[in-house]
């Protein structure tokens, strides 16, 4: 295994003696999930807590190429294991999303020996290792078990809101379902089973329906977009495979914070029967943070551009690095923006499971492309259309900013709330549709570009202009921008010394070094 310096360079017995407790991160190979646990690094290596982080050599490429908010070279308990990336992923870019994650995680099955061998080697130097694993790695890491130091916690990459809604169908839909047509879910039978004798012992009425606020949430369950209609039936047996790797977790780790979701973790520990569920979000920076050192990074130009206009002028549009659209639908989106007379940035580029994004030069030609012609020239100085990744956390954090329209991964969603900027939501697949649905009508910090049951049906230009001046120009869209900041200043006071969230860390920190 190559990629980083020997245990033994890294750490000599003082360190040993030091810090007696070591983490390994072992994160999905999609953007979204390594850069989550890469924040998540940060945070625990302030702790003087020697973070190690494992994963394909490509893919912690391209995790620390993207990483902004902070400085990575400063942190020097942060180690990184490469491991060599397998000829299956040698893909076509023709691949569908789902076929692109079904092959990742049968990729992911392949780092199951070399991931076991290099948590034995850690476990030798240390009096207990820390394993943080993501929830869709649980068949790679199923062997912790056998190591007696060894700890697991498992991370969950979305909301607490859409992991206990996943509970709640499955007990009030899926399972009758199930069991009336044999119909294949995310879970099995015994494990569906298991979930209603659970649910039987839970006092639902004292806990769920202690007020009103509490008894709306519960409402808006009952009305969320369907599994089936959020999730192709390859990626729901990928989660059923994980499940059924058995139980090897100690806890559960969340990128949230109970300023957010806390009606929703509460619910969580009081039905899994396990309280170490620790919110210990939101893991993206606060303060943006200037790279320094000989070498003077220039600042993205779109953020320069953002220097030059009036606060909260500004919306941005992105729908991360998993999301290619349509050329109809960026055909009507060009237009709706164009006409809604509003300032944007447009983050337009080719998701990363297409191999067109390898070359900047023909990203750029098939983007012009799908362009209205005479689309750039017509927006020039009111719009910037960006061809290839930027820093999307900087541009939330810009008082420039005023509104984000996005796919509501779980990643822009922490992004857009920390920053305090509402969301016009636009949910494509798995568990952006449920995200959308909190951000919408539980903290009702933005609105929806279109209803879910239209997500195949084009969102025209008319749709999208109209739901671009609705959140940047109305009294509702003030409304939801000032609610925005106030949740996102909330979350900043519940990370200082003496908040929720950081007193949640230490208490984290103190249990694994116990």
């Amino acid at each position: 295994m190559g990629g980083c310096a020997s245990l033994d360079q890294s750490h000599d017995q003082n360190d040993f003696l030091e810090k007696q407790v070591a983490v390994v991160m072992v994160p999905f190979p999609v953007q979204g999930h390594l850069n989550q646990l890469l924040h998540l690094s940060r945070l625990l290596s302030s702790y003087n807590l020697p973070i190690h982080y494992i994963g394909f050599e490509d893919h912690i490429k391209q995790a620390k190429l993207r990483v902004h908010g902070w400085d990575l070279n400063a942190r020097s308990t942060i180690y990184f294991q490469e491991l060599p990336v397998p000829p299956s992923l040698n893909i076509s870019s023709q691949i569908s999303r789902t076929e692109l994650m079904t092959c990742l995680f049968h990729a992911t099955l392949q780092l199951r020996e070399p991931v076991f061998t290099f948590l034995k080697e850690v476990s030798a130097k240390y009096r207990r290792v820390v394993i943080i694993y993501d929830s869709l790695m649980t068949c790679t890491v199923q062997d912790v078990c056998l190591i007696p130091n060894m700890e697991a916690y498992c991370f969950h990459s979305s909301s607490a809101f859409n992991t206990y809604s996943f509970i709640w169908d499955a007990i009030t839909k899926l399972f009758p379902a199930y069991v009336k047509t044999n119909h294949p879910t995310m879970v099995s039978e015994r494990l569906l089973k298991s979930f209603m004798k659970a649910f039987a012992n839970l006092k639902v009425s004292s806990l769920m329906f202690s007020s009103p606020n509490i008894r709306r949430k519960m409402k808006i369950l009952k009305n969320l977009p369907s599994i089936e209609s959020s999730y192709p039936p390859e990626i729901l047996e990928v989660l059923k495979k994980q499940l059924e790797c058995g139980k090897i977790k100690c806890g559960d780790i969340h990128d949230t914070s109970r300023v957010i979701e806390g009606p929703y973790l509460d619910l969580l520990t009081k039905f899994m029967g396990n309280d170490k569920q620790w919110a210990l979000g939101p893991f993206n920076p606060m303060v943006i943070m200037e790279k320094k050192g000989p070498i003077i990074v220039r600042r993205h130009e779109c953020l320069e551009w953002l220097d030059k206009q009036a606060p909260n002028s500004v919306i941005l549009i992105s729908f991360g690095t998993s999301v290619s659209l349509s050329h109809d639908q960026i055909n009507e989106l060009a237009i709706g923006l164009e006409r809604s007379q509003q300032k944007f940035i447009w983050l337009l580029r080719t998701a990363d499971d297409r191999k067109a994004n390898a070359s900047t030069e023909e990203n750029n030609v098939l983007v012009e492309a799908q362009l209205p012609e005479g689309f750039e020239k017509r927006i020039e100085g009111r719009g910037i259309i960006v061809k290839d990744w930027a820093p999307q956390l900087e541009i939330l954090a810009h008082q420039s900013t005023g509104g984000f329209m996005s796919h509501c991964g779980w990643n822009s969603c922490m992004e857009s709330i920390t920053m305090g900027v509402p969301i016009a939501a636009w949910p494509m697949q798995v568990d952006q549709p449920r995200n959308a649905v909190l951000i919408t009508e539980v903290l009702r910090i933005g609105l929806n570009v279109r209803k879910w049951d239209s997500k195949d049906n084009l969102a025209s230009s008319m749709t999208i202009e109209n739901v671009v001046k609705r959140l940047m120009t109305s009294l509702e869209g003030d409304d939801m921008r000032k609610n925005a900041k106030l949740l996102g200043n909330a979350i900043k006071e519940s990370m200082v010394d003496g908040g929720a969230t950081r007193k949640e860390l230490d208490t984290f920190i103190a249990h694994i070094r116990r």
